[in-house]
């Protein structure tokens, strides 16, 4: 077999040479054949940091920006020419594009037009400048055993070992090569088609990419403002990150995090930027109710970080909006069509990008972040020498309270070297500037201050009352303890931002697509988490749901609705079989939500045909027979006994079943339904109802001896008039 030497290598740059040309010169200097550098040919500035002595030099654009082999034992030559040559047609498509919104902010134009398979060619190559870059290279190729070891490496490997991959980098080439022939359809369906053929979290990623940013392109105001060029500026992202120290390890630790921008540096004068769906539109939250909607979602993301109040934009101010359309208008109410379209994407449509000229303290907060971002790299370029001087000095002595420059523990840390480089580059370049920077606590220190917070939980919990409160009694009835709590509210607090994190990214998929994604969820923490945990989970759902929805009465707050029906379910939880506990906790909520939502609403109300009545009958129907199935026996083989919650013949207490069974039985045996059908519903929905209305009388005898008859009587409450409901009384 050849060894590698034999191989024709080839250099493969991840970021392409007609960007680099817009940073690069011309060589004025000797020949120099040993760094590649001859006259005339394009240069680019650089700080190179591959030596413990960095310097500032002048590279070729051909030997800069770019590996040897990036896909080396993953292709044969010709299947890496093959790939390259696909690439490089999506690179020349995007780089006429480019070339045109170059030469529009050169001529002093406001802004550039292109039509949607444009604006699609163009978020196709930054999402693959991106995916393609040196950190995804890091990322598959893995660490020096070739392991992969990013944080989905469980559900990776699984992915792998299903598809039958050997090795990371073969599901990248597949991404890669999928991405590219991807026909990005009106309809959408190439949403669909990415996610069947590719990673599904890269899928969903780039749909994300796709459909939850908007993109704009942004220029210096002032004359002496630049951008500079780092080799992972492409896969950076601007949003809050907490970082936290693992409690058992002491090893630092990604939690919770948001991407509310993106960048792709063109020219040392023009940058393309993503801006998520999260932050304020200023044209689009002209409409207040969808103003409202991004605010809640804003402050419902915010809400998985410890300290909501810090999950901020640094640019949030930056003065961008959307780019206009040839089939919409601005009004003073926001944005709305224009007469004869109805919201049909067209491939005729045009969208037009103004140039936002944008101060020097955005330039600079956007090169800080390329500067923070770069630690794990060798190259930086640059176009002005004054220019970069300027916006390095501004990254090294930026207070360390702005959450730049946080140092692991150790003078060995790469960050921290990699920051001493820049200031030595920085004296070297004639600045005088001293480094500033945060240390994080030691492991020794994080030991210390778990210590005291364990011992201050002792003592909390040492001088709680005797007699549990009425939650704790509930816990405990569930099973917990003092001593699981914290770790129950812990888990729950990331099964929430889980959920959250699941409605973001699936922003643009096609509304059935996002419900079977959220059922799936909501099936997964049915049947696999600890009751205890979802009945916490389920208070915050609900908590969730009438922030969303429009309540006739005053605003709630959480004080509201941290008690509920779930409750009541929880005291007569020992009555329900293994496996349903769950699914009618859950059930409960849901339907405690659709309450609140319509008081006063049930089957015995009387409807008229306005409007209103049509409104209140459907939100009777939505309550009364829950479409929504909790399970399907395909994914949940081990729960068949139950089909769905929405039925009172399967709440899962057994006594209740047992009489509920017995009675459909005789309602259809006998047909008594007959005398009582409502048009407004089904034979089998008439039924159901009626079940419900004369079990409810025999709830009480059937508990006599299960439970306290206060307990019985909430219960009757809570089945018959939330979870089932029925005619009242008086009702026939």
């Amino acid at each position: 077999m050849a060894g590698r030497q034999d191989l024709n290598m080839e250099y493969h740059h991840y970021i392409p040479q007609f960007i680099l040309r817009n940073f690069s010169h011309k060589y004025r200097g000797k020949r120099n054949q040993k760094m590649g550098l001859y006259p005339k040919n394009d240069v680019l500035n650089i700080v190179d940091l591959q030596h413990e002595e960095p310097r500032v030099a002048e590279s070729p654009n051909k030997r800069t920006f770019g590996l040897m082999d990036m896909y080396l034992d993953a292709l044969n030559a010709s299947d890496r020419r093959h790939l390259e040559t696909e690439i490089g047609v999506l690179e020349r498509k995007a780089g006429i594009i480019i070339a045109n919104i170059k030469r529009a902010l050169e001529s002093g134009s406001s802004g550039v037009s292109m039509r949607r398979a444009e604006r699609n060619t163009l978020r196709k190559f930054l999402f693959v400048m991106k995916y393609r870059g040196r950190g995804f290279h890091r990322r598959f190729y893995g660490d020096d055993a070739g392991d992969y070891t990013e944080d989905d490496k469980v559900p990776f490997e699984n992915y792998m070992k299903k598809k039958g991959y050997k090795n990371p980098v073969e599901v990248w080439i597949k991404s890669i090569k999928t991405i590219l022939d991807l026909n990005m359809d009106l309809e959408g369906e190439w949403m669909q088609t990415l996610l069947a053929e590719i990673y599904p979290d890269d899928a969903k990623w780039f749909i994300m990419h796709v459909e939850s940013f908007f993109l704009a392109l942004c220029t210096p105001q002032d004359a002496k403002d630049e951008f500079i060029l780092t080799e992972d500026c492409y896969n950076v992202r601007e949003g809050p990150n907490q970082v936290l120290p693992n409690a058992v390890t002491g090893e630092y630790e990604v939690g919770a995090y948001t991407s509310y921008h993106e960048f792709s540096p063109i020219t040392p004068r023009l940058i393309m930027v993503l801006r998520s769906f999260l932050l304020p539109e200023p044209e689009e939250d002209l409409d207040k109710d969808r103003k409202d909607w991004r605010k809640k979602l804003f402050e419902d993301n915010a809400k998985s970080f410890i300290d909501p109040a810090k999950a901020k934009s640094i640019l949030e101010d930056l003065p961008i909006h959307k780019p206009r359309n040839s089939y919409s208008q601005v009004t003073a109410e926001g944005i709305r069509l224009l007469p004869g379209e109805d919201g049909t994407p067209s491939l005729e449509h045009k969208f037009t990008f103004p140039f936002f000229k944008i101060q020097t303290d955005h330039v600079r907060k956007m090169n800080d972040i390329f500067f923070d971002n770069a630690y794990l790299t060798s190259t930086i370029a640059f176009s002005s020498r004054d220019s970069f001087k300027s916006s390095l000095e501004h990254f090294l002595q930026l207070p360390v309270d702005q959450g730049f420059k946080v140092m692991l523990p150790g003078d060995n840390d790469a960050r921290l070297m990699y920051l001493k480089k820049l200031e030595r580059c920085a004296h070297s370049m004639g600045s005088s500037v001293v480094l500033r920077y945060l240390e994080a606590p030691s492991k020794d220190n994080i030991a210390k201050l778990k210590r005291k917070v364990e011992a201050m939980q002792r003592r909390i919990f040492e001088h709680a009352a005797e007699e549990p409160t009425g939650f704790m009694q509930l816990y405990r009835k569930l099973g917990g303890s003092r001593d699981t709590i914290i770790c129950d509210l812990d888990q729950v607090q990331k099964m929430r931002f889980l959920r959250i994190k699941i409605d973001v990214c699936t922003q643009g998929l096609l509304l059935r697509k996002r419900r079977e994604v959220r059922n799936n969820l909501r099936d997964l923490y049915c049947h696999q988490t600890h009751p205890r945990r979802l009945w916490l989970y389920a208070k915050g759902i609900r908590d969730m749901g009438l922030s969303l929805g429009k309540l006739p009465t005053k605003k709630h707050t959480f004080a509201d609705v941290a008690e509920g029906p779930e409750d009541v379910i929880v005291k007569v939880s020992h009555l329900v079989r293994p496996g349903c506990l769950g699914p009618l906790l859950y059930f409960t909520v849901i339907q405690d939500i659709e309450h609140r939502r319509n008081p006063g609403l049930s089957p015995s109300s009387q409807i008229d045909l306005s409007a209103i009545g049509r409104q209140h009958l459907l939100a009777i129907r939505r309550m009364t027979i829950a479409p929504g199935r909790i399970l399907t026996s395909q994914d949940w083989q081990i729960f068949a006994n139950i089909k769905k919650a929405g039925s009172i013949r399967d709440c899962g207490i057994e006594c209740i079943e047992r009489t509920t069974i017995a009675a459909s039985n005789m309602l259809r045996l006998t047909k008594m339904y007959e005398g009582y059908k409502s048009p407004t519903w089904s034979v089998d929905k008439n039924i159901e109802i009626l079940i419900r209305y004369h079990v409810r009388d025999a709830v009480a005898s059937l508990l006599a001896e299960k439970v306290p008859k206060g307990t019985a009587q909430e219960l009757i409450d809570v089945l018959f008039n939330i979870v089932y409901p029925t005619y009242r009384k008086s009702q026939r």
